[in-house]
């Protein structure tokens, strides 16, 4: 009895041992792999975050000059009487000023903006110039450069000038430092052109200062940061490497992320794979003391107590790896009625709580207690997804914006519980028509329908049919059916000209408003 108790225990330990180092070096490997995989996923969120926000500041100037040059180039009546008539030119350009002005007052981070006229025609006004030295200073009108006073090479007083003339498109300066102003800036410039011929340019500086400013402040792990480069790779902001020196190469002991900004400037995130792997080391170190431990344990631990406790155990680690998962449907088949059964009971009921409570958790945060669809903190949520899309993605959706009729007058004559009705009923007749687009409620009586893929493609004949199936749907209240009327406006996102989401929900809510003007008249 003794003898074989003896080989078996031997047996045994050297098993456990075998296991050990086996879990324990893919363990190891696993933990370095998951630690990696999470540093690139922190470095590539970095990147995109920081990345959006600089992007959304250069495209913000951007729009604002496009408009302002759009808006100059419209209301030229003619470039013969804008040359010959100086009071025509004077009075035009007093009007571009004052748009010029409430424009760039609302944009944000500009350090100056301008708008000069071709110098080298008979004119008698040269156009305006407005400049700021620090941050919260007020925007002050300066006289124009002398524009024939410097060659056109000398990019430091008149290359926001020359290179966007040259180039005969709007340009992206690189950042450089305007002796106007004394400022290293960054410009975007676009040349008017009239009737085939030079007009002017019209264009807004960034300060660099800013946009340096926020990628300093990017940090994660211990020592990453991030770094800024031109077109051709040369270091335009470093928190180490000195402005103009190139991209140095990426070593194998670092990670690095990229994405290219609007300007044609490229952000970089950098970190060291040995910070990096520092909580990966203390996990291994972890593991290592834990086998270790569980050795010595299970070596002390008789056949008759292993045979009784790892089965249950097992079981239960599998359970938890599902419940870690995310997979609450977990049985647990232990018949035994010590501490390990009652443990896997309270382990059962756990599952059981934890997927009931998740589950009434997630129905409080994103479902509309009244109507039963995605309420609006599910809708910013799903915006927030579309909105990142914009900016990474080739896309196309459209926004379906809805706004139910005679709610108010409904709650006044029949009360709010009529009210209630009409607004499940409207709620129930946009899900039926819009089957494959997500729909929100977002307020008393409006929702949204973002329109994507199969409803996208067929968002007028789904236009259409809402209206014309409208007339079949009432509402039963106090024995009376009452028509159910929606008013419905329908936007589609635009690549080349919609920057911002708010841009295609504005035009959807214009055109849902007028449809429910017409529908009262």
């Amino acid at each position: 009895m003794n003898s074989l108790q003896k080989k078996f225990t031997i047996t045994v330990i050297i098993e456990i041992l075998f296991i050990c180092l086996v879990l324990g070096g893919t363990g190891s490997l696993m933990i370095n792999r998951v630690v990696e995989k999470s540093a690139m996923q922190v470095l590539e969120l970095t990147c995109q975050e920081h990345g959006m926000i600089l992007n959304n500041l250069l495209n913000e100037v951007k729009q604002s000059v496009d408009i302002m040059a759009n808006m100059t180039l419209k209301e030229l009546t003619s470039m013969n009487r804008f040359v010959k008539d100086a009071s025509y030119q004077q009075n035009f350009e007093k009007s571009m000023e004052n748009k010029f002005w409430e424009i760039a007052t609302n944009t944000k981070e500009v350090v100056s903006f301008y708008m000069r006229w071709n110098y080298e025609l008979p004119l008698s006004y040269d156009g305006f110039f407005y400049s700021r030295i620090k941050r919260n200073d007020s925007l002050l009108k300066y006289p124009p450069t002398d524009i024939a006073a410097y060659a056109k090479d000398d990019v430091e007083h008149v290359g926001w000038y020359h290179i966007p003339v040259e180039n005969r498109k709007p340009t992206w300066l690189a950042p450089y430092h305007n002796q106007n102003n004394d400022l290293y800036m960054i410009s975007y410039v676009v040349p008017l052109y009239a009737e085939d011929t030079l007009l002017g340019v019209v264009g807004m500086d960034i300060d660099f200062s800013d946009i340096s400013a926020t990628i300093s402040n990017i940090s994660f792990f211990e020592d990453g940061f991030a770094y800024l480069v031109d077109e051709n790779n040369n270091i335009l902001y470093h928190p180490s490497l000195s402005q103009g020196e190139p991209r140095p190469e990426k070593e194998a002991s670092s990670f690095e992320t990229e994405i290219r900004l609007t300007n044609g400037c490229t952000l970089v995130t950098h970190a060291h794979r040995e910070n990096v792997n520092k909580e990966g080391d203390l996990f291994i170190r972890f593991l290592g003391f834990s086998t270790i431990f569980f050795l010595l344990a299970a070596s002390c631990i008789t056949i008759l107590m292993i045979q009784h406790i790892v089965r249950p155990l097992k079981e239960l680690t599998l359970a938890a790896v599902k419940i870690a998962d995310g997979d609450f449907d977990v049985e647990i088949n232990c018949q035994s009625t010590d501490e390990i059964g009652t443990l896997a009971k309270s382990f059962q009921k756990t599952a059981a709580s934890l997927k009931e409570y998740v589950g009434y958790i997630n129905g409080l945060a994103y479902k509309d207690s009244l109507t039963g669809i995605r309420n609006n903190m599910a809708y910013q949520e799903y915006v927030s997804t579309l909105k990142a899309k914009m900016t990474f993605g080739n896309i196309q959706f459209a926004i379906a914006l809805f706004d139910a009729n005679g709610l108010k007058s409904t709650n006044d004559t029949y009360g709010h519980a009529a009210g209630n009705l009409l607004i499940i009923n409207s709620a129930k007749y946009i899900c039926n028509i819009f089957k494959h687009s997500p729909v929100f409620r977002i307020g008393g009586d409006e929702f949204v329908a973002i329109l994507e893929n199969e409803d996208y493609q067929n968002r007028a004949e789904l236009y259409n049919s809402f209206y014309e199936r409208m007339s079949e749907i009432t509402v039963s209240i106090k024995n009376q059916e009452l028509p159910i009327s929606i008013a419905l406006g329908i936007a589609e996102y635009n690549r080349d000209e919609d920057f911002l989401y708010e841009n295609v929900f504005a035009r959807a809510d214009h055109t849902m408003y007028q449809k429910k003007r017409e529908m009262k008249e």
